[in-house]
């Protein structure tokens, strides 16, 4: 490890609590353990606890993912095993289920289980029959305790889902037996390694995991203190505006998932949720409902990549929308949202990087903005299409978003896929409405310092965007040399665009999702610190325009 790596990690970890650390060593250690020892792994872990139910969920609770519709399982040569997910697709019975040559994320995908959710959805005799045939050669496949199949984020995700569907696809058959005692190992093991050395939406979807688990075989002793822990953990993750901690729209709508998934499971078991629980998952709601475009799609701000449709219907179900007012603050997250008009919305990102202890999701993205109009985002984020390589770094970059960057670095250290070292320093917005809009000031210390203003003050990026029913404005003042950008999704909303100094176009990506990229158009000025950057965007000519392409577009017959 050279000096400037070892310097990256001594940053980074100096924002993480003891605890975290511990955690970190211990679930290492354990799992270089069941590597070099797997033998005998899951009848040990099957036969620990105090579980003697003989495995079923109340009658009444039907998950979320089984009251959505999803894609047919596609079918091959070989039957119906081509998986597919994060823009890849695999036959695990022409090619096995180790797929070296796939991403780490679409591995886990693969060990995740959630194609069997469309199976236990139809529930015909062929969906159980494929279903045994899938769990048999994965079974076989598979090696209790090794990674990729046994990290704990990934039995958390299979064992929910194997829940799920076992009145559908598994009860009664021959691979029952089978089943229900690799569940009751994945309880143990996931008692024994929640990952609190990450925390955040994984030790969500562990404790989620295992309190169904602890339901589905009726072990009260685990259930209680798992509950514990979860209310702690509600506690932290959900901010006092009702938005989720690590500031990700999608790892929002996933989180709000889970908890209504559990408290739905709670109330068919006990009668009723607990308020601890209910209460947060109503405020997640409304955060919800305030950054959802009015055609129900969210900004693709921080580390976002669309949530499935499906889902967020159902979230939508469950949180109907309200009248929206035309600028919200949500203080705990940093967002601010204008509704200049019933056919657009801003929305603009001052929050913190991350919380200083889980720097997974943390993008360099401080005062990045999105304009959504009549149903189409119009000036985009990158969003996120991968967590690995040159890819996943640029998506993190100032330089990918809709911000200021100056003498050419980040605002904050990222760094790997998943790390940040120095966190810059924000301010929380000032808000000011008049008559004709709203303006949202806020300021930024990047994380490698400016030099200092008149008067002895520390330097700081300051960014004001102000919206009125005719046009957004944004002011960028810093000090030393920067260059301001924004990307738009077409290339006619470009005559749209104007800015006080020369414009130089040029073609790049965005992200519709892991592995899917779509074309988009970059425009950038440099400037200095001698006198502001503005640039100004004709909402009236935007909503006009994409009013009537968007009204072209639907209204085309089919042919």
């Amino acid at each position: 490890m050279n000096r400037e790596t070892l310097g990256l990690y001594l940053r980074t970890v100096r924002h993480l609590p003891p605890h975290q650390l511990a955690h970190r060593v211990r679930l290492r250690a354990q799992r270089a353990f069941y590597r070099a020892r797997p033998e005998g792994l899951e009848e040990r872990w099957a036969a620990a606890g105090s579980a003697d139910g003989t495995g079923s969920w109340p009658p009444t609770f039907v998950p979320l993912d089984l009251q959505v519709a999803h894609p047919p399982p596609a079918a091959t040569a070989h039957g119906r095993g081509l998986i597919s997910a994060v823009g890849e697709q695999h036959d695990v019975f022409a090619e096995s289920w180790a797929a070296p040559e796939r991403s780490q994320l679409f591995r886990y995908h693969m060990h995740y289980f959630e194609w069997a959710w469309p199976l236990a959805v139809s529930g015909t005799t062929e969906d159980r029959h494929d279903f045994e045939q899938l769990w048999r050669s994965w079974q076989t496949a598979t090696v209790p305790g090794h990674w990729d199949e046994w990290s704990p984020y990934v039995v958390a995700l299979r064992s929910w889902v194997l829940c799920g569907v076992f009145e559908s696809l598994v009860r009664g058959s021959a691979i029952e037996d089978d089943v229900l005692r690799n569940l009751r190992a994945s309880l143990t093991y996931l008692c024994r390694n929640l990952e609190l050395d990450v925390g955040g939406n994984h030790l969500m979807k562990d404790l989620k995991a295992a309190i169904g688990l602890c339901i589905l075989f009726a072990d009260s002793d685990r259930l209680e203190s798992l509950l514990d822990r979860l209310e702690g953990q509600v506690v932290v993750q959900v901010l006092p505006d009702g938005g989720h901690f690590e500031l990700s729209p999608s790892y929002h709508a996933q989180v709000l998932i889970d908890l209504h998934d559990l408290s739905d499971l709670l109330t068919a078991v006990h009668g009723q949720a607990p308020a601890w629980l209910t209460e947060p998952v109503q405020r997640m709601g409304e955060w919800l409902n305030t950054m959802s475009y009015p055609d129900g799609t969210l900004p693709l701000i921080g580390d976002c990549s669309p949530p499935p449709a499906g889902l967020l219907g159902a979230l939508r179900r469950r949180h109907p929308s309200f009248e929206p007012l035309p600028v919200a603050h949500l203080t705990s997250t940093g967002h601010v949202v204008f509704r200049p008009q019933p056919e657009a919305m801003v929305v603009a990102d001052f929050g913190h990087t991350c919380p200083p202890s889980l720097p997974a999701h943390g993008q360099a993205d401080w005062g990045t903005f999105e304009v959504w109009v009549s149903g189409d985002r119009v000036v985009v984020d990158p969003g996120v299409s991968s967590y690995v390589g040159p890819r996943r770094q640029l998506e993190r970059s100032s330089a990918a978003h809709n911000t200021a960057v100056v003498d050419g670095k980040n605002d904050s250290e990222v760094w790997g896929s998943f790390r940040v070292a120095a966190l810059s320093r924000v301010s929380p917005p000032e808000i000011s409405i008049s008559s004709d809009g709203a303006t949202a000031t806020a300021r930024m210390e990047p994380f490698h310092g400016l030099a200092a203003k008149p008067g002895g003050q520390r330097g700081t990026i300051e960014r004001s965007i102000t919206v009125t029913a005719s046009h957004i404005q944004i002011e960028d003042c810093v000090n030393g040399e920067a260059r301001s950008g924004l990307t738009v999704s077409e290339r006619h909303h470009l005559d749209a665009v104007f800015c006080s100094d020369s414009v130089e176009v040029s073609e790049t990506t965005v992200a519709n999702g892991f592995g899917d990229l779509r074309n988009a158009f970059r425009a950038e000025t440099a400037f200095t610190g001698d006198k502001p950057c503005v640039w100004t965007i004709d909402l009236t000519k935007l909503v006009a325009e994409d009013s009537t392409l968007h009204h072209a577009s639907t209204s085309t017959p089919h042919r």
